[in-house]
């Protein structure tokens, strides 16, 4: 794991509470190349503990005859040197900061990850959580060995492999439905790429969201995604029943067809959203392979209840 002392630089700006904001200024000026960053300057006591920060901009407008001490901000955000490298950024990204320092565990001043460096992780962070919601590890993006290659991958696909084999065994249950009505087959698709589209984007939207810390209340987030499930599969099942009607001229079965995939939506978003939370319950990386987990299971379930609910209805003509 990478850690926020192996991203910092100890090349910034740093004086103490008593400098007047002239002698700031000047050695600043003075000494601009040594800095790898300006747009912070950092106060310390005598013990080098960070007490406060100054903006380069209220740097230029202060009184040049007030102390540093004077014009500092103390509600400090920093990070601590052992802290993964994402942290820096979550709190960057939160607190609207260009550059973050970081600490020891007795806020003793280490240094600063700077601006570049933080989108540096940032663009590191979300190309690793990528690859990880579709099940592949970083360190199989660089070149390595074939058995290597076919250990780490093989057992996503094995993993697809049975659990198609069990949605061919769950539609071999259907059999008389669909020998009568074998126009259902034609939106097997349908069920399933809706569904785990809605499914993946879900998964992706609260992965991203808790890993900026925008979760604070997971029952209100729940109920808020599952609203916006209910109008997005409102909308893509009355779509889905207009062209339907206008395909085969049959209300029942445009009725039908609609109401399966509404569900079938609600169960992408459910699974979506659901997956991820559990993974992180249990203690495993939510972004981890969520990808394949999600896109099987509501292949299953998507066919499962697009074919309960036409035989159903079906029985009631």
């Amino acid at each position: 794991m990478i850690k926020c002392k192996d991203k910092l630089t100890s090349k910034i700006p740093i004086f103490k509470k008593e400098d007047r904001i002239d002698k700031i200024k000047t050695e600043i000026y003075t000494n601009i190349h040594n800095y790898d960053t300006i747009e912070y300057i950092y106060i310390i006591n005598k013990n080098k503990l960070l007490e406060g920060i100054i903006s380069f901009k209220e740097l230029l407008t202060a009184d040049p005859s007030k102390q540093s001490s004077n014009i500092m901000k103390t509600n400090l955000i920093y990070v601590y040197e052992n802290d993964p490298q994402e942290t820096s950024v979550v709190k960057a990204i939160n607190n609207k900061l260009k550059v973050i320092p970081v600490v020891n565990k007795n806020k003793t001043l280490l240094g600063a990850i700077k601006t570049r460096t933080l989108l540096e992780i940032l663009h590191e962070e979300h190309m690793e959580d990528i690859l990880k919601i579709a099940g592949i590890k970083k360190s199989n993006v660089l070149p390595t060995s074939t058995i290597n290659n076919l250990k780490s991958r093989t057992p996503w696909i094995i993993f697809g492999l049975f659990w198609g084999i069990l949605a061919a065994l769950v539609i071999t249950l259907f059999e008389d439905i669909l020998e009568t009505f074998i126009i259902l087959t034609m939106y097997f698709p349908v069920m399933m790429n809706v569904s785990g589209s809605i499914g993946n984007q879900a998964n992706i939207i609260f992965i991203k969201n808790d890993a900026l810390d925008k979760i604070s209340n997971i029952i209100s987030y729940f109920l808020k995604e599952i609203k916006i499930g209910v109008i997005m599969a409102f909308v893509c099942a009355f779509i889905l029943a207009i062209i339907t009607y206008m395909l085969h001229c049959d209300l029942y079965l445009s009725i039908i067809i609609s109401i399966s995939l509404f569900f079938a939506a609600l169960m992408g978003l459910i699974t979506g959203i659901s997956t991820p939370f559990v993974l992180k319950k249990l203690g495993k990386d939510p972004a981890n392979g969520s990808g394949p987990l999600i896109t099987a299971f509501l292949d299953l379930s998507s066919l499962g209840i697009y074919l309960i609910i036409a035989t159903i209805l079906l029985s009631l003509i």
